[in-house]
């Protein structure tokens, strides 16, 4: 079909900041953060809104792989 994309906030406080539709159903986590002050010493710029997205076919095969 493609490939989807959507933005929503991200929850701090716990070990790990998720991304939550409703209470409880995580629809991502951040496993890493862009560093901007590196980037902005070394181009000049602050990034801003850095998205990272995956197929929807291969999160699921992933997910189903891992018993998930």
């Amino acid at each position: 079909v493609g490939f989807g994309g959507f933005a929503i906030p991200f929850v701090r406080g716990r070990d790990l900041p998720v991304a939550e539709i409703e209470v409880g159903q995580i629809a991502g986590i951040v496993t890493a953060k862009l560093g901007a002050s590196l980037v902005n010493s070394r181009m000049g710029d602050i990034p801003q809104n850095v998205d990272f997205e995956l197929k929807g076919s291969l999160t699921k095969a992933f997910l189903t792989l891992n018993g998930i």
